[in-house]
């Protein structure tokens, strides 16, 4: 901008501020005088209100003289010449009941005084008229009689004080007149004006008083002057009052003698010498007297000028910010000038560079469309090659491409200009000559590459070049998007310095990238087409998989639409629709017709809407109106970690959640009594140990038959079992609702008192399970008679866990049996002698750890496998590792004489490494010597728990290759609720993903149950002892087994039958599907070195198990037929059978037509002729005449004969199931 245009612009900017400026002078000196004239307004009300105040206070003690005085002549108008000493004592006391009276004096009319406060009776008294101005002042009263009237100040010749005399002439009963005069103090005058000023007021300076017509103060203060003292003294008064005033308020009064109030401007000869004050005066009624206040404008000044202190201090830092603003602004001005002209020379010079780069977008224009309208990559290619011979006037162009395999020959893709150049040339990246060219040097340093026909690099190709008048030659990486450059375009100049221009060479990489994309979008767009292609292949290869599960499957996209639905998700749900007809249709109008066949649709609804706002992965069971179960599993889709809908599968699970019922209802329920069995009782123990309360005792008691064994032996297990059943009947008769009575195993009982009120009430229920026992009983025709000892154990402050409370009342029981029996026990210090016991065997323990005295012994586990012909073979693959202690004698010990200790926190963790190292280091040794066998560990809960068992796993597996580790299997075992917590899951997932097998032990138990199947990621459970034992003589073992088995199997988890003792169990075992056996039949425990040997010849120890090779098969139907009887006779037995069953069993041909029946119909051929089949037959018939005969005539079959006929037809069913070898077998082992 010209200079002219910056010195006006600069004369605008002043003219602004000039103008600015000004307005804020002005506005200032307007504030200022506002304010003044405020201050003045303000300070005149104050003024006016102090002098109404004191206008008030002087009118009413003026009346109220003036009143008194009339009321006093009244009374002295009869009797003042008469009694003068009467008249003093009047005129005394009146002077005393008003101390403002100094003097006061009875006049007579000729003016001589006739009594006097301040004369004696007897005294001499003046004459009044004696005296011109006082003769003037009767005058004056006598002129107003009955008015008050006051003087101008003066000394009291009688008092010889200031006064201000005062005279009231009052008539007597003949006519004539007599006076009232006397003086009002001075000093007591001063002391009200005094009063009426504020603090405040008398130290900011004004002045309060009274002024007469005559220039006389009637009273004022403050007082002037050097020698001015406190209110009454008296020099001061003299010398202040005596003297007429000539001040503004005097001279406003004789200019305007009637004015009544008024304001006062000027010096008053009051207060403060050389000081002009403002004032206000009001005249008092009756009295030519003026109240007046003056302040001094010095202080009016002052107030004036702290009000406006601060916006003048404002006003002044808004000049300065405004000056300092201007001079900033004037000086950006300069530097904006100063920017604005070097602006315009970029301007300039920008434009003439737009003006080259227009002619490069109008190429890189003809580029884009060229791109755009090639079909294919070499249409683009070749278009590349002729714009750029065309528009920019290269001699050649050509695009190359080096090959991936040796020696990388460069093929020419695409050429235009002086092609001739190209005929017959090689280049080869590997090459020694032609591959140091500008193209390889191009592809390898993937930038670009400029070169003159002079340089060394180009030395084969000179020649040929200077032929075709070519000079430069410029080399651009090609980029293809697969992450390696090995395409490159050169560009041949046929002048020097042809690529030192910018403008050509930018121009040409522009034209090379722009190239670069179009060929990479293409390449893109042909990809997608073919993985477009690919994905519909495989959607419609997973439409036929989804179409052909047996599980429900429906599909919907991010929106809620359907995308997918199976046939088997209508069947599931008996739609009679289509699933095409769901796909497209929101998801809330499929569910608007399903939601109704729910058991709970309301809740259901919920939980699947709760199910797609969180997104995550969620299996939840689902119930229908029809019974049915369903296990839907809801699973998120995401696309490149963005969600992308959601897949819902539905199985039915139905006949699974019964039999998971019935399992649980017969592992909760002891089968024989009916009571709660162990894990029951452990379940509850632990729930009212969470709830105890404070106030509240909890007892756990342990009730043992006793002798019960004689009688077992003596008369039977079924006897026996009778015993048991009335023993729990009269044992729940007297117990409370509350209260918890379980069979632990045999003739143990345990019993929970959850809020026992004291011990003399725990020994009231104790003798009544004692007195409850005591009379006899008839058991299967015979009467017998038992008796109970009793154990308990009292939990009062809540720190006893429940473990430690059933070894407390087990010590107990144990304790009342020493003790004779037929008794209960309380534990408490006398039993502390167990505990010790206790402590001594930890000792024993763990100093046999200490001193290397523990051994792992090993049983075992015998499996099968089928071969190709369908036939069982038997293997040894695991073992398992078993402890053993050495005592200083030498004595092996098993590991039932320490068991209790193991899981003690002193010990378990250190006795589980142990045996984890030791085991993992024999396996690893059978492995060395040839023999690939797995070893199964038992490890204690406590260390499964602890923070560093997933470091000692570690450790142990140090040695182990990865791929062998699974030869390492880790076996649990719960006491209590211990493996149901979120760290137990964790740590089973941390062993799996170390490659370590986990199984469950103990399986059946109240150890193990179900619960820990679903949460604990475990392959193998294994079976209890407790089950296996009995399984042909106990319905309820046979019928908890079998269905152990199959839950497990269609969980997918190998089982272990542990406690095989004979041969005749192991191929029941087998027949039922259970091929992985265990027990004393195969081997018992032995060292290491001795099961190396066994190993060599275990086939001779176990002839039976040519058996099972030889043919013998899985026969599910005849284990649920033999299942299902097994139920059956318990109901009779028990009386518990329905009324559908018992019209079943009284059909004259029930045995034919029940699973068993059926199932002997089934196999008549293949066992016929057989006298195993043949007793079968007749002992199946015989039990059902057995059975309908007692239905029809009750009590006249024993219940104990009926449970006899079955077990002979069991016994013909194993001898038929398992052949007659078995026995064989069993007495061979």
């Amino acid at each position: 901008m010209p200079a002219a245009s910056e010195h006006r612009f600069r004369r605008l900017t002043l003219g602004l501020y000039a103008c600015v400026l000004g307005l804020l002078l002005a506005g200032m000196g307007w504030y200022l005088a506002s304010t003044w004239r405020e201050q003045l307004h303000q300070t005149r009300d104050q003024l006016h209100a102090l002098t109404q105040l004191t206008h008030q206070a002087v009118q009413i003690q003026f009346d109220q003289y003036a009143r008194n005085l009339d009321l006093l002549a009244s009374q002295l108008q009869d009797g003042h010449e008469r009694d003068l000493g009467l008249v003093r004592r009047r005129l005394i006391q009146f002077a005393q009941s008003d101390r403002g009276i100094a003097v006061l004096n009875v006049v007579g009319a000729d003016g001589q005084i006739v009594a006097s406060t301040a004369l004696a009776t007897g005294a001499a008294k003046p004459n009044l008229n004696a005296n011109p101005v006082l003769r003037g002042f009767l005058e004056q009263a006598r002129a107003h009689p009955r008015a008050l009237q006051l003087f101008h100040p003066i000394v009291s010749p009688l008092v010889h004080s200031l006064v201000i005399p005062f005279a009231l002439a009052g008539p007597t009963q003949n006519g004539s007149l007599f006076y009232l005069v006397g003086g009002i103090d001075m000093g007591r005058q001063v002391q009200l004006y005094h009063a009426l000023l504020t603090p405040r007021q008398r130290a900011a300076g004004e002045v309060i008083g009274v002024l007469g017509r005559g220039g006389y103060l009637f009273g004022a203060w403050p007082i002037p002057g050097p020698n001015a003292g406190p209110p009454g003294a008296q020099g001061n008064l003299d010398n202040f009052l005596l003297r007429p005033r000539n001040g503004a308020l005097q001279q406003d009064l004789l200019k305007h003698p009637e004015a009544l109030r008024g304001d006062v401007d000027g010096l008053i000869n009051i207060g403060l010498a050389n000081t002009e004050y403002l004032g206000a005066f009001q005249r008092l009624a009756h009295f030519p007297l003026y109240a007046f206040v003056f302040a001094p404008k010095p202080l009016v000044w002052q107030n004036w000028w702290h009000l406006t202190l601060a916006p003048l201090i404002g006003a002044a830092i808004g000049i300065a910010m405004l000056t300092l603003i201007m001079g900033l602004s004037l000086r950006l001005q300069r530097q904006w000038f100063l920017d604005t002209q070097r602006k315009n020379e970029q301007l300039r010079s920008a434009y003439q560079a737009e003006s080259r780069q227009s002619t490069a977008l109008g190429l890189l224009g003809q580029t884009l469309v060229m791109t755009m309208r090639a079909p294919d990559a070499h249409a683009i290619l070749q278009g590349l090659c002729a714009l750029a011979t065309e528009q920019l006037g290269c001699a050649l162009v050509w695009v190359g491409r080096a090959a991936v395999d040796a020696p990388r020959r460069v093929s020419v893709l695409a050429s235009a200009g002086h092609t001739a150049y190209l005929d017959d040339i090689e280049i080869a990246l590997d090459d020694p000559q032609t591959g140091q060219g500008p193209f390889a040097h191009c592809i390898n340093s993937r930038q670009p590459v400029f070169l003159g026909i002079d340089t060394p690099a180009f030395h084969p190709w000179r020649d040929r070049a200077r032929a075709y008048g070519i000079q430069d030659i410029l080399a651009l990486p090609l980029p293809m998007g697969t992450g390696q450059i090995d395409h490159a375009v050169l560009v041949y100049g046929t002048r020097p310095g042809f690529f030192t221009d910018a403008h050509v060479v930018g121009t040409l990489r522009q034209m090379v990238q722009e190239v670069a994309l179009a060929l990479q979008s293409l390449l893109a767009r042909q990809a997608l087409e073919r993985a477009r292609h690919a994905e519909s292949a495989a959607n419609a290869r997973y439409h036929q998989i989804f179409s052909n599960l047996p599980a429900g499957v429906i599909v919907f996209n991010a929106e809620g639409r359907v995308q997918y639905c199976s046939a088997a998700f209508i069947g599931l749900y008996n739609l009679d629709v289509d699933p095409q007809t769901f796909v497209g249709r929101p998801w809330r109008e499929i569910w608007a017709q399903i939601a109704e066949l729910h058991v709970n649709p309301e809740q259901t609804t919920q939980r699947i809407k709760a199910q797609m706002f969180h997104n995550q992965a969620v299996e939840d069971e689902i119930r229908l109106r029809n019974g049915r179960v369903l296990l839907g599993s809801y699973v998120p889709l995401h696309d490149q970690g963005q969600p992308h809908g959601a897949l819902w599968s539905l199985q039915d699970i139905t006949s699974l959640k019964t039999q998971e019922a019935q399992i649980k209802k017969l592992i909760n329920q002891d089968p024989l009594t009916g009571l709660a069995n162990r894990r029951a009782f452990d379940t509850r123990l632990a729930q009212c140990l969470y709830a105890l309360a404070s106030s509240q005792q909890l007892v756990v008691g342990i009730l043992d038959l006793d002798y019960f064994k004689n009688i077992n032996d003596r008369l039977g297990h079924q006897v026996g079992d009778e015993l048991l059943i009335e023993v729990s009947r009269r044992l729940g008769q007297v117990l409370r609702d509350t209260d918890l009575l379980a069979r632990l195993g045999g003739d143990e009982f345990g019993l929970i008192l959850p809020d026992c009120p004291s011990l003399d009430h725990l020994g009231d229920i104790a003798q009544r399970l004692l007195d409850a026992v005591e009379p006899p009983m008839q058991l299967n025709g015979h009467t017998e008679s038992i008796s109970l000892s009793l154990g308990f154990a009292v939990q009062l402050d809540g720190v006893i866990d429940g473990p430690t409370l059933l070894r407390q009342a087990d010590i107990a029981m144990y304790a009342a049996k020493a003790d004779g029996r037929r008794q209960y026990r309380i534990f408490g210090e006398a039993m502390e002698a167990q505990v010790a016991r206790r402590e001594s065997l930890l000792q024993w323990v763990g100093r046999a750890l200490r001193e290397h005295r523990l051994e792992l012994h090993y049983q075992p586990i015998l499996s099968f496998t089928t071969d190709a012909k369908g036939l069982l073979v038997a293997s040894v693959r695991k073992a398992e590792a078993l402890l053993r202690l050495r005592d200083e004698l030498g004595t092996l010990h098993a590991a039932g004489a320490f068991e209790e200790v193991l899981d003690d926190p002193q010990l378990a963790v250190h006795i589980g490494r142990y045996v984890l190292h030791e085991a993992v280091s024999r396996a690893l040794q059978w492995r060395a010597e040839g023999q690939r066998l797995q070893v199964c560990i038992n490890i204690s809960p406590r260390h499964f728990l602890d923070r560093g068992f997933l470091e000692d796993v570690k450790q142990a597996l140090r040695a182990v290759p990865a791929g062998i580790r699974d030869l390492i299997e880790l076996e649990l075992t719960e006491h209590g609720s211990q493996l149901n917590g979120q760290q137990a899951r964790d740590v089973v997932k941390a062993c799996r993903s170390l490659g370590v097998c986990v199984s469950l032990d103990d399986f059946g138990t109240g150890s193990a149950s179900l619960t820990h199947l679903q949460l604990l990621d475990v392959s193998t459970v294994k079976i209890d002892r407790r089950f296996t034992r009995d399984l042909f003589s106990s319905d309820a073992d046979l019928s908890i087994t079998y269905g152990m088995l199959r839950t497990a199997q269609m969980m997918g988890l190998n089982v272990v039958a542990e406690g095989v003792e004979s041969s005749r169990q192991a191929l029941a075992l087998c027949v039922m599907g259970c091929l992985h056996l265990q027990g004393y039949v195969i081997a018992r425990p032995m060292s290491a070195q001795q099961l190396h040997a066994w190993l060599g010849q275990w086939r001779e120890a176990l002839p039976w198990i040519d058996q099972i090779e030889g043919g013998l098969q899985v026969d599910d139907a005849a284990i649920q037929a033999i299942v299902t009887h097994s139920i059956g006779i318990r109901n009779l037995v028990q009386q518990t059978i329905g009324d559908q069953d018992r019209d079943f069993y009284l059909q004259p041909n029930a045995h034919e037509l029940c699973l068993l029946g059926t199932w002997c119909t089934r196999q008549a051929e293949r066992y016929q002729g057989g006298s195993p089949f043949a007793a079968l037959l007749s002992s199946h018939a015989a039990f059902h005449d057995l059975a309908r005969h007692g239905m029809t005539e009750p009590g006249i079959v024993d219940p104990t004969a009926l449970g006899a006929a079955s077990q002979r037809m069991r016994q013909a069913f194993w001898d038929v199931l398992l052949g007659c070898k078995a026995t064989e077998a069993d007495q061979q082992a």
